[in-house]
């Protein structure tokens, strides 16, 4: 039991930062993103709910890190230096260093902001069944392929979006190929704007 409690698996429902929140998800199927979905709104809520908020800003001060630590709910804490960091995210040092830039910066997010979303779908999943389940909770989405692995259908998938978020014209869809590019905005923009990612 206590071994279990203690493993993870690198990128399933990983958190990479406190403030702002980050988490990583391989989610697959249309339940484990739909779970994944659930449980990050559910972060964000709880979050919102303790402090006061109206809208969502950072995680809960008391969610362990990678490393099985808590962070004190006024500190920057990413775990970009964790073993599985840098196998997900592969400019893990430009993130650290966006982080370590921003920390102390007062940029907690306007009333009504929602969350980012860095959505990649592989060539055989239906994206048509996975974006309805962002609808409405995310402000900004960044579409892209699952990396190098798997090969992705990005046409799609951002049709699929686009199509899901047609009656959203504030939510900004935008479509990249190029996988670390898009990761690399995502995190500045979350850092930049202490806005939640998933």
């Amino acid at each position: 039991e206590q071994a279990l409690a203690q493993a993870w698996l690198p990128a399933r429902f990983q958190l990479l930062c406190t403030h702002p929140l980050i988490i990583i998800d391989g989610a697959h199927t249309g339940n484990s993103i739909q779970t994944c979905a659930d449980t990050f709104f559910q972060l964000i809520a709880a979050h919102a709910s303790l402090s006061g908020q109206d809208s969502p800003a950072t995680a809960d001060p008391a969610v362990p890190v990678a490393g099985g630590s808590a962070a004190p709910s006024d500190s920057a804490v990413c775990t970009a230096d964790a073993p599985s960091a840098a196998a997900v995210a592969p400019s893990a040092a430009g993130i650290s260093a966006t982080a370590d830039s921003l920390r102390g910066t007062d940029s907690v997010p306007p009333d009504g902001s929602k969350p980012l979303l860095v959505f990649a779908c592989a060539a055989d999943k239906n994206p048509d069944m996975f974006a309805p389940i962002f609808l409405g909770k995310v402000s900004d989405i960044y579409i892209t392929i699952p990396g190098s692995f798997k090969k992705g259908n990005i046409e799609r998938t951002a049709g699929a979006f686009t199509h899901t978020f047609r009656g959203e014209p504030a939510v900004r869809i935008e479509a990249d190929e190029d996988f670390n590019t898009v990761l690399q905005r995502a995190f500045q923009r979350s850092f930049a704007e202490s806005r939640p990612l998933l």
